[in-house]
């Protein structure tokens, strides 16, 4: 498998001159956020810092010189220990010194784009996608109407607003009722993640519970058909000449249900399975490239995570059907892109090092 870092003799490569950055450097791991998935955040951040900071051996003389962790209070605050600041005091205090932002984080005003606005606006560097990236990637209207312009299969789907389904319910649900009339429907917040305010929906009359359900967690909804197959992922990360995939993830659910926030973080949840047990090279191989045309497309950087269903015969889809792409998926113990990472031969610390390394060598290029 490439990891595009081939390079002649002699070269200083992006990589090599990141880490020679990475030794002199202050990392400081962002976490938690005011979106309503600022626990997994946390995890993932905690675990960042972990492997950052942590050493596997005596031999082992990669990382940076000073990690910190600083996590981001419900109010929007960012808390260093004992000190807390709003975010432009934090950056002349307590972060003032810090080379790299390492962002941990998901949802609202974490992967939408406003961080990543703010931290370039101060001409501070950070990992993961810039603004444009981050703020279509995290609307999945957008997300789709972009892959499918490309060719790439997308599920039928009805987007539409609070407002929209207060003054036009009857007309929405005459459109909603032909959408499932197949197999069912996906209700989901149009943008978030961790699979939070998403249900599926078999009876035509629980869609009206669910679209209250999505609406909770935001003012805006994508219903989609309800498209039966395998659950996979296609994570993306940096090379030296550029972006390359690594092996796809199968997710199979413990429950047979669909991949939710239970699934996804307990440890009873979904089974991870890579390389996937129900695919063959030909499918693995068309999900990997569908993972670089979407990270491409939605000019993505340093790694993203694209998740897929590989539709069963009798739906009448005959590619892998693209659902949303995450530009800061989840680092915690039972996440994917990290498994992903594993299967290729790189461990936990070295996905973290060599993220954080291109990230300070792309800054200063």
């Amino acid at each position: 498998m490439s990891t595009g870092s081939e390079t002649r003799p002699g070269v200083v490569t992006p990589l090599a001159h990141g880490e020679a950055l990475l030794a002199r450097s202050h990392v400081c791991v962002l976490g938690g956020g005011i979106s309503a998935e600022d626990e997994i955040s946390l995890a993932s951040a905690r675990r960042i810092a972990d492997a950052l900071g942590t050493r596997t051996d005596a031999e082992d003389l990669r990382g940076p010189a000073e990690v910190s962790l600083v996590v981001i209070e419900k109010d929007g605050r960012w808390r260093l220990g004992d000190r807390c600041a709003a975010p432009p005091e934090a950056l002349g205090s307590f972060c003032a010194d810090v080379d790299l932002f390492f962002l941990g984080l998901h949802g609202d005003a974490g992967e939408d784009g406003t961080l990543q606005g703010f931290l370039h606006t101060a001409g501070r560097a950070f990992t993961g996608s810039a603004v444009a990236g981050s703020a279509v990637a995290m609307d999945k209207v957008f997300a789709r109407a972009v892959l499918e312009g490309a060719g790439a299969c997308v599920a039928p789907g009805v987007a539409f607003g609070r407002e929209e389904w207060a003054e036009e319910r009857s007309a929405l649900c005459s459109k909603l009722s032909h959408l499932g009339q197949r197999n069912g429907w996906v209700v989901k917040p149009r943008s978030g993640g961790s699979s939070l305010g998403t249900t599926v929906v078999r009876e035509e009359g629980e869609l009206e519970s669910a679209v209250a359900t999505a609406l909770a967690v935001e003012p805006r909804v994508l219903v989609e058909a309800l498209v039966e197959g395998i659950e996979v992922t296609g994570a993306v990360l940096a090379g030296e000449t550029g972006p390359f995939a690594l092996p796809v993830v199968e997710i199979q659910p413990r429950s047979g249900s669909f991949f939710d926030y239970e699934e996804k973080y307990s440890q009873s949840g979904a089974r991870e399975v890579c390389p996937p047990e129900s695919l063959g090279p030909e499918e693995c191989a068309r999900v990997q490239e569908l993972s670089l045309l979407a990270h491409r497309l939605l000019r993505c950087d340093g790694y993203s995570r694209s998740d897929f269903l590989v539709p069963r015969p009798s739906t009448g889809f005959c590619e892998p059907v693209f659902l949303e792409l995450n530009t800061l998926p989840g680092m915690t113990e039972r996440s994917l892109l990290p498994i992903a990472a594993s299967a290729a031969g790189l461990d936990y610390r070295s996905l973290c090092l060599r993220i954080a390394a291109l990230a300070l060598a792309g800054r200063d290029a």
